[in-house]
């Protein structure tokens, strides 16, 4: 049994890829999220910011890879759709409207995605033949189709000869602006380019994809907010772009027309065996081939994880901390996420949103685990983002939580209450902790009895007469999270005022009186 915390922060995603079958086990891959969650970008249906992971069964059940913007989130399935959710005024969501989705709706016209990205309010998908298409904000060419028009359906990405840009092995997206690298080991850029994030020796925006000079054997890249990185085939990095918080590593904190390599300390020698990277909104990180982890730039918000809350203008390393291999590490706006070698997700930096999904929300300038969340193998986020992603192995089994509509009289007692069974064998579940909210506010939390029963006493306040109960059970060891809503109606006594006849001359004073 665990007890009930108190909860307030922002939104973090998981994707979980789960074993078979119609046991206590749940079938099929389910993708959990967590942090704000202000447009509904977690997918949940609400706007709710969770503290903690929690799966979201909205989500497709083959989703293999995800990816964070400002305010929406995007997935890819195995069989190559990509669906999308959260903020869409600018039509970043892909589904031909500008309408903001509380649940993820498919991008039109896409089936052969590998991979996205997404920006403040744009998106990227690289498909299998090696093209990109864009969809949502276009003001400065972030899409890269030649124009400066908005897209709410995905359009190509073009070289200045408006030739499609083809043989893309890897995509990223900072905030305006869009990086590819291709198969020959050059990286190409387009969009945003106020603090020479393109690379291309000018600070010019550009519709469509330029190409960054001087790389010729990049295999992967990252994009922080006005930053860009890419990671070479001998394990040095290059960076170049916005430097204000040092983020490039370079040991100044000037900003770069054209990539420089990253540095193992101000003056010194080129930060080597780099085996992964990720950019965050003001910082970098980078994994290395034996696993430890180190971070550059801002660390105002505890970013960097080395117990300081300093900018470092060259890379430093996370103590005592060993990452799994592959791209085990990612970066939101101003938190960091990376998998151990246990494979457990840890994170540190902002929290205030929940976005390290210790439900505490608050920043933490050290690595935290995140709540209830293991066995992952793969973590990603955004720099734009305040949500993160992983896939991972479990066994636990999937529950079901139903809530009941409550009615009480203002400063009375309402008995919340709420049922938590298997979904599979449809028992009820003793001893595990239930939360309850009051439109969106914890009130308190109850332990469920042997018929799966968890109760709190609340108190009416005077307030709305309808808000809205959600009752929340938190993932554990056994079981996955769930979470279900009711209403509250809540009444004001009745009353009955009476008065009474009175008799007097004129000028003369008399008693008036009432009795409620």
């Amino acid at each position: 049994m665990r007890t009930g915390l108190h909860r307030t922060g922002m939104a973090l995603i998981a994707m979980l890829a789960l074993t078979a079958a119609s046991t206590s086990v749940q079938a099929l891959p389910a993708v959990q999220l967590w942090g704000w969650n202000g447009y509904g970008e977690l997918g949940d249906g609400t706007t709710y910011t969770r503290y903690w992971a929690t799966p979201i069964s909205t989500w497709p059940i083959d989703t293999v890879a995800m990816a964070g913007g400002g305010y929406h989130v995007l997935a890819v399935g195995a069989g190559g759709a990509v669906v999308s959710c959260g903020y869409n005024a600018y039509g970043q969501l892909g589904d031909g409207s500008t309408t903001h989705r509380t649940s993820p709706v498919n991008v039109t016209g896409i089936t052969t995605a590998v991979s996205a990205a997404a920006g403040q309010h744009h998106s990227v998908a690289r498909l299998s033949d090696g093209t990109v298409r864009c969809w949502g904000y276009n003001g400065v060419g972030s899409l890269g189709d030649g124009t400066y028009t908005n897209a709410n359906t995905p359009v190509q990405v073009l070289t200045a000869a408006l030739a499609p840009l083809d043989d893309v092995v890897g995509v990223a997206a900072g905030g305006y602006f869009s990086l590819a690298v291709r198969s020959d080991g050059t990286v190409w850029a387009w969009g945003d380019n106020t603090n020479g994030q393109l690379g291309d020796g000018t600070t010019t925006s550009s519709n469509v994809a330029v190409q960054v000079s001087g790389i010729t054997t990049a295999i992967a890249v990252a994009a922080g907010q006005y930053h860009s990185l890419a990671l070479l085939s001998d394990g040095r990095v290059m960076a170049w772009g916005y430097n204000g918080y040092s983020q490039l590593g370079d040991g100044t904190a000037t900003d770069r027309l054209t990539p420089v390599y990253v540095l193992d300390a101000p003056g010194g020698g080129h930060f080597p065996d780099v085996g992964a990277i990720a950019a965050g909104a003001w910082h970098s990180v980078f994994r290395m081939t034996d696993g430890t982890v180190w971070c550059a730039g801002d660390g105002s918000y505890g970013q960097i994880g080395n117990g300081d809350w300093a900018t470092q203008t060259t890379p430093v390393q996370v103590p005592g901390f060993v990452a799994a291999a592959g791209q085990s590490i990612a970066a939101g706006y101003a938190h960091t996420l990376a998998i151990a070698s246990d494979g457990k997700c840890w994170a540190w930096g902002s929290g205030s949103y929940g976005e390290l999904g210790d439900g505490l929300g608050t920043a933490s300038n050290t690595p935290v685990q995140t709540y209830g969340l293991s066995g992952a193998t793969h973590i990603a986020s955004g720099s734009s983002s305040w949500a993160s992603f992983a896939i991972a192995e479990t066994t636990r089994a999937a529950t079901s939580l139903f809530t009941l509509d409550r009615t009480a009289t203002v400063t009375e007692v309402m008995a919340l209450r709420a049922y938590l069974k298997r979904v599979d064998t449809s028992a009820w579940i003793p001893g595990e902790t239930v939360d309850f909210y009051i439109d969106g506010t914890w009130v308190g939390n109850g332990v469920t009895n042997g018929s799966g029963r968890a109760d709190f006493l609340w108190t009416v306040y005077v307030g709305p007469a309808s808000r809205t109960i959600l009752a929340s059970f938190l993932e554990v060891d056994d079981y996955f999270a769930s979470s279900d809503t009711a209403t509250a109606t809540c009444l004001v006594w009745a009353t009955k005022l009476g008065t009474f006849d009175r008799t007097q001359r004129i000028a003369r004073r008399t008693e008036l009186k009432a009795r409620l």
